[in-house]
């Protein structure tokens, strides 16, 4: 979610503050008239179109030509929301993040704490893409997402290589080569490399004579951990499996962020004509 700051150019005097917080399986919300009754309105349809029908009420009842719907924090929680109050006409202002009290409990004194803040001008104002902007904000996302989970996986590889084949590092760069992923794929630990020939090794996993005898020198100095070895086989094949998946699921979405750009560059050029 992007934000964009605003300066206060609410006319308090025209405008219905509504301030809605969470509760459980729900929401409740005040407006900045003190004579209204508060809404507690449930997170679906019904619930939605109890809240517009409410703030309309409470537009007509007070007199006023303009409404904005206060939130005290933004997340996917609030997101559906916040595009509902937009559909309706309804501005969705972000309460300054750092308005710590606002967390969990919602209360009167929470309410005017808010209301207060957005007739400061300490909010922003939400910027709700459509369309292919909300694609590209999206991916955006589920790429960083995808980034952060290989970022995890490949410091869970290196933990597993530290502890059971320390010196593969010695003869490799990285792990993530092919020639790499198929030794640790193969022959992941010590022990096994020490049993068989480096033609054989060579031969398997597609290395030369020369890679395959440093690999053997490698495993016969090794002081890596051999306990254990049966589920430890069991992790590294499946922190292997997940580091593939997560390289196609990236690779994937990179394709189509890169549609999405070359969509929205193919439409700006025929706005420009």
């Amino acid at each position: 979610m992007y934000y964009q700051s605003q300066k206060n150019d609410i006319n308090i005097e025209e405008t219905l503050i509504v301030v809605v917080g969470r509760l459980k399986g729900g929401y409740v919300a005040r407006t900045s008239h003190c004579a209204c009754k508060r809404l507690v309105f449930d997170n679906d349809s019904h619930g939605f179109h109890q809240l517009t029908t409410w703030i309309t009420e409470n537009m007509k009842v007070n007199r006023k030509d303009q409404v904005v719907l206060g939130i005290a924090d933004m997340n996917l929680q609030w997101m559906k929301l916040a595009y509902y109050a937009k559909s309706k006409g309804f501005s969705p202002l972000i309460v300054s993040p750092d308005a710590g009290e606002f967390h969990d409990l919602f209360n009167n004194k929470n309410a005017y704490g808010i209301m207060q803040r957005i007739k400061s001008g300490h909010y922003t104002t939400a910027n709700l893409p459509e369309g292919i902007y909300a694609e590209l904000q999206k991916g955006s996302n589920v790429r960083n997402d995808l980034l952060s989970k290989l970022h995890d996986t490949r410091e869970e590889i290196n933990r597993w290589i530290d502890c059971y084949f320390p010196e593969f590092m010695t003869v490799f760069n990285g792990w993530e080569g092919n020639n790499a992923i198929h030794i640790l794929t193969y022959f992941p630990f010590p022990e096994e490399i020490r049993g068989i020939t480096t033609d054989k090794i060579a031969l398997i996993c597609n290395l030369s004579v020369e890679t395959a005898e440093l690999l053997q020198k490698a495993a016969q100095r090794s002081i890596g951990i051999n306990h254990g070895s049966r589920m430890a086989e069991v992790e590294i094949i499946t922190l292997l499996n997940q580091y593939h998946v997560l390289q196609d699921q990236k690779n994937q979405v990179n394709v189509y962020l890169e549609n999405f750009c070359t969509s929205l560059r193919e439409i700006k050029t025929k706005t420009k004509k």
